[in-house]
């Protein structure tokens, strides 16, 4: 399945969730002259092409490749299906396995995820104060209510 830019800004959030460190052996992916040492891939437990769950942050996690990602990749239903039962718990991996089994076309998966993240950047940009929260029009009533009765 072809990767588009959403691909890659899911996948530098799931790493920058993850502080760049892969999450079977720990290793920690620096910076080198600027730039984040490379080696270090968003795997997908249940597998991209399942777009329900392409974008999900609960079926991701940083892994170092060739490495902990190749090791795990033919290991879905043993080490790596006990860590994600592990960091999830039973009921949002349960969750997890039912939304991977449910169907969605792909700009709607594509859409979700660029909302999201959307969503993610402005409130970055708030909680910086960057960007502030607009305030009340003096037209709105003092208690708050709206002007609604």
């Amino acid at each position: 399945m072809k990767l588009n830019k959403h691909d890659k800004t899911f996948s530098d959030y799931i790493r920058d969730r993850d502080d760049w460190t892969c999450r079977r052996c720990g290793r920690v992916f620096g910076l080198i002259n600027g730039k984040r040492e490379r080696g270090l891939t968003c795997s997908h437990f249940w597998e991209r092409r399942r777009l329900r769950t392409r974008y999900d942050k609960d079926n991701c996690i940083s892994l170092c490749f060739p490495g902990c990602h190749t090791l795990w990749e033919h290991e879905k239903q043993g080490d790596y299906q006990e860590f994600m039962l592990m960091w999830l718990g039973k009921d949002r991996f349960d969750a997890l396995r039912e939304r991977a089994n449910t169907h969605m076309k792909r700009g709607d998966a594509d859409r979700e995820w660029q909302d999201y993240y959307m969503a993610l950047k402005k409130a970055n940009l708030k909680s910086k104060g960057v960007i502030s929260t607009p305030e009340k029009s003096s037209a709105y009533p003092p208690d708050g209510s709206g002007g609604l009765i």
